[in-house]
């Protein structure tokens, strides 16, 4: 009798032990995201995303978070806060680093075709035509970046800028920021600034919105196309949780095509409907954002990477 009680008080701690250990489910999953606009449908889109993640993985609530801060996603995944990032490539980078969070899926194309590039662009009425032109008369002109943190926007055109002998803060006239890629375009067109810093991706989708014509800008110069920013996830969930988070986002499209082509309107926004119509969630890894991370460590006063 003595031995049953004794095996039934083990059964029991082991129990409460396997209940408590690290890899069990949270009662919630939260979402991060950042931007956009038109934010009454962009949340009705996203709570309906939510709704499609409660019923694929089994996971009672599935909360969102929406900021206009890339740092605040990333933080919140470290805090423990936010479990599935929608970012950056280089913000996810940063949140690889330092939230732990691990690359599930991309936007993509069946055959891996990547459909987006950096540029540096100029008003067509600047006088600019190519970048010798900029080389030339670097010392008069004024360049405009996006974001910091923007992979696009930031880091490929100073690095490009680097190889070609050109320092923005030392060559340049003047260099600014203008936070996102919509101001960035208007400023050079405008010619309030001489040459800015985009992803041809936003210069397509304001041509569609009427916005801008395709003869108001020159593109001085084009990288070649780069890997599309990851869905991500906190590390340390559950591995077989991981797994079916990442599979309800690549078999979106065929289990709730209706959902997927609302969403996607909303979470892709800039892409055009020519292309947005052609993507659906591919597998994504770490790896795939080696480059842009060795760029980012090894490009001239670039110090987003080293910010505490």
């Amino acid at each position: 009798m003595k031995k049953k009680i004794i095996y039934l008080l083990l059964s029991l701690i082991l129990i409460s032990c396997a209940g408590k250990k690290e890899g069990a489910y949270p009662e919630k999953l939260v979402i991060g995201f950042t931007g956009g606009d038109d934010p009454s449908e962009r949340m009705n889109n996203i709570n309906r995303m939510a709704r499609y993640l409660e019923k694929e993985t089994g996971i009672k609530k599935v909360d969102v978070f929406v900021s206009t801060s890339y740092a605040a996603v990333i933080e919140g995944m470290r805090a423990k806060k936010v479990d599935i990032a929608q970012l950056g490539e280089l913000s996810y980078i940063m949140a690889a680093e330092r939230s732990g969070a691990e690359a599930i899926v991309m936007v993509g194309e069946n055959d891996g075709k990547r459909f987006t590039s950096s540029a540096i662009i100029t008003s067509s009425r600047s006088g600019l035509k190519n970048m010798d032109d900029v080389k030339r008369r670097a010392s008069e002109l004024s360049l405009s970046f996006a974001d910091p943190a923007s992979t696009s926007g930031h880091l490929f055109p100073r690095n490009y800028l680097n190889s070609i002998g050109l320092e923005p803060e030392t060559s340049f006239r003047k260099v600014s920021f203008t936070q996102d890629h919509t101001s960035s375009i208007m400023t050079a067109i405008s010619g309030k600034v001489d040459i800015t810093c985009t992803y041809t991706t936003a210069l397509n989708y304001m041509i569609a919105k009427k916005r801008i014509t395709p003869d108001s800008y020159t593109i001085l110069w084009k990288s070649e196309p780069y890997v599309p920013a990851p869905i991500s996830v906190r590390g340390d969930l559950p591995a077989d949780l991981k797994e079916k988070i990442k599979q309800a986002y690549l078999q979106i499209h065929i289990k709730d095509p209706e959902l997927w082509k609302a969403y996607k309107k909303i979470a892709l926004i800039m892409y055009p409907d020519s292309i947005r119509d052609q993507l659906i969630y591919v597998e994504s890894h770490d790896s795939l954002y080696n480059d842009i991370r060795k760029m980012a460590r090894n490009v001239k006063n670039f110090v987003f990477l080293n910010e505490k």
